[in-house]
């Protein structure tokens, strides 16, 4: 039987960087990011998945969506894109996640050389803003 994965949404409290990442259990990922930060961090939002690998694969699309606002690793600046999408899903609406041509595994791969997840999103970030 596998684990539910969470998505979830940790801010800072002044709401301007956010975090978008997967675990099993939000409120303790929390805490353990709350340590090594001095700002106060809030979860905004929570997604539960409960099929294997569901969790990750909507991450890597939202993290590909949201490639202009990247800042470092799974830190992105909380734009208002980003907010409202939250806001979507906390009113109950829901909102849409463009599915990217393939994950950011497979791209890495397709690049043939070693590259990090950090420099793919670096790229991407480089692509939006053009």
């Amino acid at each position: 039987m596998s684990k539910i994965q969470h998505l979830y949404f940790i801010t800072d409290a002044r709401r301007v960087a956010v975090k978008i990442g997967v675990a099993c259990d939000p409120e303790r990922r929390l805490v353990e990011l709350q340590s090594g930060n001095h700002t106060r961090l809030k979860i905004d939002l929570v997604l539960h998945f409960e099929a294997e690998g569901d969790a990750s694969r909507y991450e890597d699309a939202l993290h590909q969506q949201f490639a202009a606002h990247w800042r470092h690793r799974e830190w992105f600046t909380y734009a208002p894109e980003i907010k409202e999408f939250v806001a979507a899903w906390n009113r109950g609406e829901g909102a849409d996640v463009l599915q990217p041509e393939q994950s950011c595994k497979r791209a890495i791969a397709d690049f043939g050389i070693y590259l990090r997840k950090e420099d793919y999103m670096a790229i991407l970030r480089e692509r939006a803003r053009r």
